[in-house]
């Protein structure tokens, strides 16, 4: 399922927002959640029926670090889900990002007089895809790499196309102009990771491996299809957002109440009333054996 909408810019360049969605991700993503949540209530259950002391910080910092292992895990497995779709690597340069594999000048006629059949022919048919990988690095060279800052420390100018400009009141009370890229450019040089936006700490990101702190994600069959700029992003799932934790104060009523509740089958209730585990919410006698009347004390 998709949605697409078209727009014109203030240049008069046509462009489009789409919305990808399709049934796979969607299973593959609640089949996550659900065994997120399920080792969750695993670890709460392990360690409720285990002889550890769960009032141990450090016995608490275990636990905890059980269930962040599989969140991890599932945050690993949204990468690996993902990362044939998107790339944040830009063919056009090296590893380290300080110089071109090749020269990739841009020829204003290479949109125009390529002819795309015969270059995919020859990638599929003879295994050379030299034409179509150089028709590739040039057009996004050209076309996904955001190189407008004209400010210091690769920041933008306020007169930059890009800039956006905001008024902020620093600590003394002083009114100060706040200057920022509207594309969150530019972009540190990373590995794949799930992590919050640099330019907007309300955002989580999905990145990828990159060696062009200026380049934007894309699928590269898009822009083989459109022959233009695209900038993909993958929405990140708010279970993956942020760790799950443990509410202590809850697994341990949760104990009380299970030990109460097993408790009604023999005559040590008045062990848990003296350990003042639950001393304002004592049994209701009219739930409990008969046999258990006469052990039961309000005092």
């Amino acid at each position: 399922m998709f949605f697409v909408r078209q727009e014109w810019g203030a240049n008069a360049n046509p462009h489009a927002h789409r919305l990808l969605w399709n049934d796979d991700y969607d299973r593959k993503m609640l089949g996550m959640e659900l065994r997120l949540k399920s080792v969750r209530d695993e670890v709460v259950n392990c360690a409720r029926d285990s002889a550890r002391d769960l009032s141990d910080q450090l016995v608490r910092a275990e636990i905890e670090a059980e269930l962040m292992d599989e969140f991890d895990r599932c945050r690993s497995e949204y990468i690996d889900y993902i990362e044939p779709f998107i790339t944040h690597w830009n063919a056009g340069f090296l590893e380290k990002g300080e110089e071109q594999t090749y020269n990739s000048t841009w020829d204003t006629n290479i949109i125009p007089r390529a002819i795309m059949q015969e270059m995919i022919d020859e990638c599929l048919t003879s295994g050379n895809c030299g034409s179509l990988n150089h028709f590739y690095v040039c057009v996004t060279n050209r076309m996904c790499r955001h190189i407008g800052h004209r400010g210091q420390n690769d920041k933008p100018l306020k007169t930059d196309r890009c800039a956006t400009v905001k008024q902020k009141r620093s600590k003394d009370g002083q009114m100060t102009e706040q200057v920022k890229c509207k594309r969150r450019m530019p972009h540190p040089l990373r590995e794949a990771a799930i992590d919050k936006d640099p330019h907007n700490r309300a955002y989580t990101q999905l990145f990828f491996p990159t060696n062009d702190r200026w380049y934007n994600g894309h699928d590269p069959f898009v822009i083989l299809l459109n022959m233009g700029n695209s900038d993909d992003k993958a929405s990140v799932p708010d279970f993956l957002t942020k760790p799950p934790r443990l509410n202590w104060s809850e697994v341990l009523n949760l104990m009380v109440k299970c030990i109460l509740i097993s408790s009604w089958n023999c005559t040590n209730v008045l062990v848990i009333q003296r350990l003042n585990i639950l001393p304002s919410m004592p049994p209701n006698l009219s739930c409990m054996p008969r046999t258990m009347h006469n052990s039961y004390s309000l005092h």
